[in-house]
């Protein structure tokens, strides 16, 4: 019985050559798996880093487009009051020579 115990234990201890494809087979499936899992996770972080540079250069083209627009407004608002100043001193000019 010893006999038979160790050649059962000894074919157990190492898998048939079906055992052994089947577990080759499953590691490379795994580690191609593997690889593609990594390649995607790449083009993803690289797609993400791409996009936080474009809004990046958003947020620098909006707040130029802002301070652009306060300085127009600014302009603006000087020329009017000028302006205002100009046809309030003409109104008075006009009352007072008549």
């Amino acid at each position: 019985m010893s006999t038979i115990s160790s050649s059962v234990r000894f074919a157990c201890s190492r898998p048939s050559s079906f055992a052994r494809t089947c577990r080759d087979d499953s590691f490379d499936a795994m580690r191609e798996q593997q690889s593609r899992f990594t390649n995607m996770a790449d083009s993803i972080i690289t797609r993400i880093d791409e996009m936080g540079s474009r809004i990046d250069d958003l947020e620098k083209s909006v707040g130029e487009l802002i301070q652009q627009a306060g300085v127009e407004s600014s302009a603006m608002e000087k020329n009017s009051i000028a302006a205002n100043t100009i046809m309030d001193a003409a109104h008075d000019d006009a009352n007072n020579s008549s």
